[in-house]
């Protein structure tokens, strides 16, 4: 059972998610913001389940490693 702080630290990786993929892509940028939430939500699950979720780097570092290496298509 996730506690408030897991529930807190999961909202902002969602939210690093999202800022990144914004970066990357401006068409996801011109999305809605709901829209957007969930679509980071979906990827940042699938990047709790990958290989690049490790524990020597920072999850910022993972996250944008996953991000790079494994393009997720929002279209």
């Amino acid at each position: 059972m996730m506690n408030d702080y897991d529930t807190y630290m999961n909202a902002y990786y969602i939210y690093v998610t999202l800022h990144l993929m914004e970066c990357s892509s401006e068409s996801f940028a011109q999305e809605a913001c709901d829209t957007k939430w969930d679509i980071a939500f979906e990827v940042y699950q699938k990047f709790l389940d990958s290989k690049y979720n490790v524990e020597t780097k920072s999850e910022y570092d993972c996250i944008e490693e996953f991000l790079t290496h494994e393009p997720i298509s929002h279209d």
